[in-house]
């Protein structure tokens, strides 16, 4: 028996798949984690990572209203952005079909 080759059973449609879709921005919180967490773990290196965390959420919680608008705005920003990208990239390839991960 002659083996075919393995070009012929492939369909032009599925030879290249779509890229992956637009990322979500990072919220509010994450932003504001992003900006201190390298210094708290300066400051307190005897720290666990489970303990940064929750300092990080207490400081964050404290932060005022002002304060975090400085987070919020460019989260806002960036999520238009996102939504546009997701529009555009539903339009062209489809509804993006999340999968759930299995337990």
């Amino acid at each position: 028996m002659e083996k075919k080759d393995q070009t012929e059973n492939q369909s032009p449609e599925k030879s290249t798949p779509n890229p992956p879709p637009p990322k979500r921005p990072l919220n509010a919180y994450f932003k504001y984690k992003e900006t201190v967490i390298v210094k708290l773990k300066e400051d307190h290196p005897d720290l666990k990572n489970s303990e940064i965390m929750k300092k990080i959420g207490e400081m964050y919680r404290e932060l005022s209203a002002e304060q975090k608008t400085k987070f919020e705005i460019p989260y806002k920003k960036e999520m238009e952005e996102y939504k546009e990208k997701m529009k555009a990239y539903e339009e062209e390839y489809g509804k993006v079909v999340r999968q759930r991960k299995k337990k």
